[in-house]
Protein backbone atom coordinates (compact mmCIF):
# COMPACT_ATOMS: atom_id res chain seq x y z
CA UNK A 1 0.00 0.00 0.00
CA UNK A 2 1.48 3.41 -1.37
CA UNK A 3 3.08 5.19 1.99
CA UNK A 4 1.33 8.97 3.02
CA UNK A 5 5.03 10.32 1.62
CA UNK A 6 4.46 8.19 -1.52
CA UNK A 7 0.66 9.53 -2.29
CA UNK A 8 1.01 12.68 -2.27
CA UNK A 9 3.86 12.84 -4.98
CA UNK A 10 3.00 14.46 -8.52
CA UNK A 11 5.00 12.99 -11.92
CA UNK A 12 7.37 15.78 -11.30
CA UNK A 13 8.35 15.10 -8.07
CA UNK A 14 8.44 11.31 -8.72
CA UNK A 15 10.96 12.16 -11.74
CA UNK A 16 13.28 14.45 -9.53
CA UNK A 17 13.33 11.40 -6.90
CA UNK A 18 14.18 8.84 -9.21
CA UNK A 19 17.12 11.63 -10.61
CA UNK A 20 18.45 11.65 -6.75
CA UNK A 21 18.44 8.20 -6.18
CA UNK A 22 19.96 7.23 -9.51
CA UNK A 23 22.85 10.03 -9.00
CA UNK A 24 23.30 8.36 -5.40
CA UNK A 25 23.77 4.52 -6.64
CA UNK A 26 26.40 5.85 -9.20
CA UNK A 27 27.97 8.31 -6.44
CA UNK A 28 27.95 4.87 -3.90
CA UNK A 29 28.90 2.30 -7.18
CA UNK A 30 32.21 4.40 -8.40
CA UNK A 31 33.51 6.25 -5.18
CA UNK A 32 32.18 4.63 -2.09
CA UNK A 33 29.86 6.08 0.59
CA UNK A 34 32.58 8.59 1.71
CA UNK A 35 31.74 10.59 -1.15
CA UNK A 36 28.35 10.85 -1.38
CA UNK A 37 27.27 13.95 0.40
CA UNK A 38 24.33 16.19 -0.56
CA UNK A 39 26.14 18.78 -2.89
CA UNK A 40 27.49 16.04 -5.11
CA UNK A 41 24.25 13.93 -4.59
CA UNK A 42 22.64 17.38 -5.69
CA UNK A 43 25.05 18.43 -9.07
CA UNK A 44 25.10 14.73 -10.17
CA UNK A 45 20.68 14.83 -10.25
CA UNK A 46 20.76 18.58 -11.77
CA UNK A 47 18.70 19.68 -9.12
CA UNK A 48 19.05 21.85 -5.54
CA UNK A 49 20.19 20.48 -2.18
CA UNK A 50 16.84 21.23 -0.65
CA UNK A 51 15.66 18.77 -3.03
CA UNK A 52 17.52 16.24 -1.50
CA UNK A 53 16.22 17.60 1.88
CA UNK A 54 12.54 17.50 0.95
CA UNK A 55 12.47 13.94 -1.08
CA UNK A 56 14.64 11.94 1.89
CA UNK A 57 14.75 14.24 4.96
CA UNK A 58 18.45 12.43 5.64
CA UNK A 59 21.45 10.68 3.60
CA UNK A 60 20.86 7.63 5.80
CA UNK A 61 17.16 7.72 4.10
CA UNK A 62 18.56 8.25 0.62
CA UNK A 63 20.99 5.01 0.77
CA UNK A 64 18.37 3.08 2.35
CA UNK A 65 16.31 4.19 -1.03
CA UNK A 66 19.34 3.32 -3.23
CA UNK A 67 19.14 -0.61 -1.75
CA UNK A 68 15.41 -0.89 -1.74
CA UNK A 69 14.84 0.16 -4.84
CA UNK A 70 17.88 -1.76 -6.29
CA UNK A 71 17.22 -4.92 -4.70
CA UNK A 72 13.26 -4.62 -5.69
CA UNK A 73 14.69 -3.49 -9.36
CA UNK A 74 16.60 -6.65 -9.53
CA UNK A 75 13.75 -8.95 -8.48
CA UNK A 76 11.22 -7.89 -11.05
CA UNK A 77 13.73 -8.14 -13.83
CA UNK A 78 14.36 -12.09 -12.34
CA UNK A 79 10.57 -12.52 -11.96
CA UNK A 80 10.14 -11.85 -15.55
CA UNK A 81 12.52 -14.53 -16.43
CA UNK A 82 11.44 -17.09 -19.48
CA UNK A 83 9.77 -20.05 -17.63
CA UNK A 84 10.09 -23.25 -19.77
CA UNK A 85 9.94 -27.23 -19.45
CA UNK A 86 13.58 -27.27 -18.92
CA UNK A 87 14.40 -26.36 -15.20
CA UNK A 88 18.33 -26.69 -15.85
CA UNK A 89 17.65 -24.03 -18.22
CA UNK A 90 15.75 -21.77 -16.43
CA UNK A 91 18.18 -21.54 -13.71
CA UNK A 92 20.79 -20.77 -16.04
CA UNK A 93 18.39 -18.25 -17.44
CA UNK A 94 18.62 -16.30 -14.65
CA UNK A 95 22.64 -16.06 -13.91
CA UNK A 96 22.45 -14.63 -17.57
CA UNK A 97 19.87 -12.13 -16.39
CA UNK A 98 21.72 -11.44 -13.75
CA UNK A 99 24.73 -10.88 -15.31
CA UNK A 100 23.49 -8.68 -17.43
CA UNK A 101 21.71 -6.52 -15.17
CA UNK A 102 25.19 -6.22 -13.97
CA UNK A 103 26.67 -5.01 -17.16
CA UNK A 104 23.77 -2.88 -18.26
CA UNK A 105 23.55 -0.96 -14.78
CA UNK A 106 26.70 -1.97 -13.06
CA UNK A 107 26.16 1.08 -10.54
CA UNK A 108 22.63 -0.17 -9.89
CA UNK A 109 24.49 -3.46 -9.09
CA UNK A 110 27.27 -2.22 -6.98
CA UNK A 111 25.11 -0.52 -4.73
CA UNK A 112 22.84 -3.04 -4.59
CA UNK A 113 25.53 -5.42 -3.27
CA UNK A 114 27.16 -3.53 -0.57
CA UNK A 115 23.96 -5.20 1.57
CA UNK A 116 21.16 -7.04 1.31
CA UNK A 117 21.33 -7.81 -2.40
CA UNK A 118 19.34 -10.87 -1.89
CA UNK A 119 16.90 -9.49 1.22
CA UNK A 120 13.47 -7.78 0.18
CA UNK A 121 12.75 -4.05 -0.32
CA UNK A 122 12.18 -3.83 3.40
CA UNK A 123 14.91 -5.88 4.64
CA UNK A 124 17.38 -3.94 2.59
CA UNK A 125 18.87 -1.97 5.16
CA UNK A 126 18.91 -4.91 7.80
CA UNK A 127 21.31 -4.32 10.53
CA UNK A 128 22.19 -8.02 11.49
CA UNK A 129 25.66 -8.53 11.80
CA UNK A 130 25.62 -11.61 9.18
CA UNK A 131 22.46 -11.24 7.03
CA UNK A 132 21.27 -13.99 5.96
CA UNK A 133 19.82 -14.95 2.20
CA UNK A 134 16.42 -14.19 1.86
CA UNK A 135 13.38 -12.62 0.02
CA UNK A 136 11.97 -11.81 -3.15
CA UNK A 137 15.11 -12.14 -5.43
CA UNK A 138 16.79 -15.15 -3.05
CA UNK A 139 13.18 -17.20 -3.05
CA UNK A 140 13.34 -17.12 -6.87
CA UNK A 141 16.45 -19.01 -7.37
CA UNK A 142 15.47 -21.54 -4.54
CA UNK A 143 12.36 -21.96 -6.63
CA UNK A 144 13.93 -22.41 -9.45
CA UNK A 145 16.39 -25.05 -7.88
CA UNK A 146 14.03 -26.75 -6.60
CA UNK A 147 12.33 -27.61 -9.48
CA UNK A 148 15.67 -29.16 -11.14
CA UNK A 149 15.75 -31.20 -7.79
CA UNK A 150 12.34 -32.14 -8.17
CA UNK A 151 12.51 -33.24 -12.33
CA UNK A 152 15.38 -35.32 -11.52
CA UNK A 153 18.01 -33.42 -13.05
CA UNK A 154 20.01 -32.36 -9.97
CA UNK A 155 20.54 -35.11 -7.40
CA UNK A 156 18.53 -34.94 -3.77
CA UNK A 157 19.78 -32.14 -1.51
CA UNK A 158 18.84 -29.14 0.17
CA UNK A 159 18.07 -26.83 -2.49
CA UNK A 160 19.11 -23.46 -0.22
CA UNK A 161 22.42 -24.47 -0.30
CA UNK A 162 22.57 -25.27 -3.82
CA UNK A 163 20.91 -21.94 -4.79
CA UNK A 164 24.06 -20.44 -2.67
CA UNK A 165 26.70 -21.99 -4.34
CA UNK A 166 24.90 -20.76 -7.95
CA UNK A 167 24.29 -17.41 -6.63
CA UNK A 168 27.74 -17.41 -4.93
CA UNK A 169 29.83 -18.39 -8.45
CA UNK A 170 27.66 -16.23 -10.36
CA UNK A 171 27.67 -13.10 -8.21
CA UNK A 172 31.86 -13.89 -8.04
CA UNK A 173 32.34 -14.27 -11.42
CA UNK A 174 30.31 -10.75 -12.16
CA UNK A 175 32.13 -9.06 -9.79
CA UNK A 176 35.39 -9.71 -11.59
CA UNK A 177 34.00 -8.99 -14.85
CA UNK A 178 33.27 -5.76 -13.43
CA UNK A 179 36.88 -5.74 -11.91
CA UNK A 180 38.01 -6.11 -15.35
CA UNK A 181 39.27 -9.13 -13.95
CA UNK A 182 38.32 -12.06 -16.38
CA UNK A 183 40.50 -14.59 -17.60
CA UNK A 184 40.88 -13.54 -22.03
CA UNK A 185 39.77 -15.51 -23.81
CA UNK A 186 39.01 -15.23 -27.80
CA UNK A 187 35.47 -16.02 -27.05
CA UNK A 188 34.91 -13.58 -24.33
CA UNK A 189 31.42 -15.44 -23.20
CA UNK A 190 33.44 -19.00 -22.90
CA UNK A 191 34.17 -18.36 -19.18
CA UNK A 192 30.71 -17.88 -17.69
CA UNK A 193 29.54 -20.15 -20.05
CA UNK A 194 31.65 -22.87 -18.35
CA UNK A 195 30.44 -21.53 -15.65
CA UNK A 196 26.85 -22.46 -16.23
CA UNK A 197 27.50 -25.73 -17.05
CA UNK A 198 30.09 -26.40 -14.14
CA UNK A 199 26.91 -25.81 -12.00
CA UNK A 200 24.58 -27.43 -13.33
CA UNK A 201 27.15 -30.67 -13.61
CA UNK A 202 28.54 -29.94 -10.05
CA UNK A 203 24.13 -30.32 -9.01
CA UNK A 204 23.91 -33.73 -10.31
CA UNK A 205 23.45 -32.93 -14.29
CA UNK A 206 24.75 -35.09 -16.71
CA UNK A 207 27.50 -33.63 -19.22
CA UNK A 208 25.10 -34.47 -21.79
CA UNK A 209 21.72 -32.81 -20.30
CA UNK A 210 23.47 -30.08 -18.45
CA UNK A 211 25.39 -28.91 -22.01
CA UNK A 212 22.11 -28.75 -23.56
CA UNK A 213 20.17 -26.61 -21.19
CA UNK A 214 23.11 -24.38 -20.94
CA UNK A 215 22.80 -23.96 -25.02
CA UNK A 216 19.04 -23.74 -24.80
CA UNK A 217 19.22 -20.82 -22.46
CA UNK A 218 21.48 -19.00 -24.64
CA UNK A 219 18.78 -19.00 -26.97
CA UNK A 220 16.34 -18.15 -24.66
CA UNK A 221 18.21 -15.21 -23.38
CA UNK A 222 18.84 -14.05 -26.76
CA UNK A 223 15.55 -13.62 -27.72
CA UNK A 224 14.72 -11.74 -24.25
CA UNK A 225 14.48 -8.23 -23.80
CA UNK A 226 15.29 -6.64 -20.09
CA UNK A 227 12.21 -4.50 -19.28
CA UNK A 228 12.51 -0.89 -19.35
CA UNK A 229 14.12 0.66 -16.37
CA UNK A 230 10.99 2.86 -15.37
CA UNK A 231 8.82 -0.28 -15.57
CA UNK A 232 11.12 -3.02 -13.61
CA UNK A 233 11.60 -0.67 -10.73
CA UNK A 234 8.15 0.70 -10.04
CA UNK A 235 6.97 0.32 -6.38
CA UNK A 236 4.72 2.00 -4.36
CA UNK A 237 5.34 5.18 -6.39
CA UNK A 238 9.07 5.08 -6.13
CA UNK A 239 10.97 4.19 -9.19
CA UNK A 240 14.77 3.75 -9.67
Amino acid sequence: MPSKRAAGRTPASNRVRELLIDAAARILAEQGSSALTVRRMAEAAGTSTMAVYTHFGSMDVVVQEVLRTSTLNLYKVLQRAPRTDDPVADVSTLGRIYRGLALRRPYIFVAAANRGLLTGPDEATTTEPNPQPRGLTWSTLVDGVKRCIDSGRFRDQDAELCAYVNWSTVHGFVSLELSSLTLATKDPDLPFEAALLSLAIGAGDTPECAASSVAASKEVYASWQFPPARESAQHDGVTE
